[in-house]
């Protein structure tokens, strides 16, 4: 993770540099001149190591706040977050004196740029050594990192190009990740645009959050920040999905305190089949919003519906670690996959209808988000699937709920192996005096428990949903 966190470094150095040259500079310039220049000055360490002296301010107003009662910004108290009580930083000093101190080994070469004469990393220019010695226990001191006096701020200057939010204990991270540098300052500047105005106590760990949503983890932090973005420029599709397509994402979390515990690192790539996702999403909202504007009903907000569905994800609880639990699994094996999770999202149902019997509202939206990540990742036959046992399992609760027969839910539930369930579902046509089609189910006998899955949701749908069907949007 240092060589993406010192070109996510070099990315922050860019972005600067091509502000200060455009506002510097006639306003009809070459598009590349910027470019151009910052290669030139890459290249003259002496003259790039003066540039990143002069500028050592800048990377810190993305991690700055204002303490309550005080005139003054501070970003002291986020890095502390970062490593044990024994290493924080002393209010004396400021920044760039931190930096800049170490004991220099003339005789080490530094595992970036092969120059010799290091220092061993300090947590101020890569906070994430603590994660390497957890999965290399055997690491001694003498084998930390070595880095040079010019790696080292660059490495320091990727502060100013992260994103992040805190929620109770937790801190999640993420940066965008290329060895090309121009395109991690394209998306970072778009994503720079999604950042709250100012860092204040309330959220002094939080630089952008998902407004509907309480987020925990990592990947529901993530989802719909991306969701944001893809909103926000959707004017610009083409240049998003352009980006997206060469960019990967690091995505980082931690539990702070007195000693920073880092439980999770991923690299995140193709993240554009999100993003086709998103376009489906949009189009199917659009449609529903016509068919209701025939009925003369208000149109549905985008935002709203997809923070809707999300936020009956969770379970009840007091603490978000738990309440948000099953929506991380669901989330992660999406961007993970690109997979619909049914059986999470059954478990979830399941646990919600135990824990709020008839005050249970179904999950909104069901039908749609799902439909819209099927067709965006193409899996016309998965659609096909999904929407047979879906209507079964709707018809089913139907027919359960006007003939009294609602704890067959729970049976179907119960059942622990492919057999059971499918004589369970006999047993369910002998009591609704019904006929159920089983050669699809029986068919797909290997991934009876998803099926299963799929039906329960139908019926949940059918059981306790706070109105008729959802209005068509295909």
């Amino acid at each position: 993770m240092l060589y993406e966190w010192y070109r996510n470094g070099i990315a922050q150095a860019y972005i600067i540099f091509r502000e200060n040259y455009i506002k510097n500079q006639q306003p009809f310039i070459n598009k590349e001149t910027p470019q151009i220049e910052f290669e030139k000055l890459l290249k003259n360490q002496i003259e790039f190591e003066k540039f990143l002296d002069k500028n050592k301010e800048k990377p810190w107003e993305n991690i700055k706040y204002k303490p309550e009662k005080k005139d003054y910004y501070t970003y002291k108290p986020w890095l502390n977050t970062l490593t044990s009580s024994k290493q924080k930083i002393s209010a004396n000093k400021n920044i760039w004196q931190i930096v800049n101190f170490g004991i220099k080994n003339p005789r080490t070469m530094c595992i970036i740029c092969s120059k010799k004469g290091t220092k061993e990393n300090i947590i101020l220019t890569f906070p994430f050594e603590r994660q390497i010695k957890n999965f290399f226990p055997s690491l001694q001191v003498k084998g930390r990192l070595q880095l040079c006096p010019l790696c080292q701020k660059i490495c320091f200057y990727s502060f100013g190009n992260i994103f992040y939010n805190q929620s109770d204990d937790r801190i999640t991270i993420f940066f965008p990740v290329s060895d090309d540098y121009v395109k991690v300052a394209e998306l970072s500047i778009l994503l720079q645009e999604l950042r709250i105005p100012k860092i204040d106590k309330r959220n002094q760990f939080s630089n952008i959050y998902p407004k509907g949503l309480a987020t925990y983890y990592p990947f529901e932090y993530l989802y719909p920040t991306l969701f944001m973005l893809y909103h926000r420029y959707r004017d610009k599709e083409k240049e998003i999905f352009s980006l997206i397509q060469e960019i990967n994402i690091q995505l980082i979390s931690f539990i702070s305190g007195n000693l920073a515990i880092f439980d999770f690192s991923e690299f995140l790539t193709r993240l554009d089949r999100l993003f086709k996702i998103f376009v489906v999403f949009d189009k199917k909202v659009e449609y529903l919003n016509k068919e209701l504007q025939k009925k003369d009903s208000e149109p549905l907000d985008k935002t709203l519906i997809f923070n809707d569905f999300l936020n009956d994800l969770v379970l009840d609880g007091k603490k978000l670690a738990d309440k948000n639990r099953l929506r991380e699994e669901w989330v992660k094996t999406l961007i993970r996959y690109y997979k619909v999770d049914y059986i999470t999202l059954n478990n979830i149902v399941m646990k919600n209808i135990s824990s709020r019997k008839r005050q249970y509202k179904f999950i909104r939206f069901y039908d749609l988000v799902i439909k819209s990540i099927l067709k965006g990742v193409n899996m016309e036959k998965e659609i096909e699937f999904f929407e047979h046992l879906n209507n079964l399992g709707y018809a089913l609760g139907k027919d359960m709920e006007n003939k009294g027969y609602e704890s067959i839910l729970w049976d179907i539930f119960r059942t622990r192996t492919s057999e059971d369930f499918i004589e369970t579902l006999v047993q369910v046509q002998i009591k609704l005096r019904t006929s159920l089609d089983l050669r699809k189910i029986e068919a797909n006998k290997a991934r009876w428990r998803e099926v299963k899955a799929i039906i329960l949701n139908g019926m949940a749908n059918a059981l306790f949903s706070s109105k008729q069907k959802e209005v068509n949007y295909d």
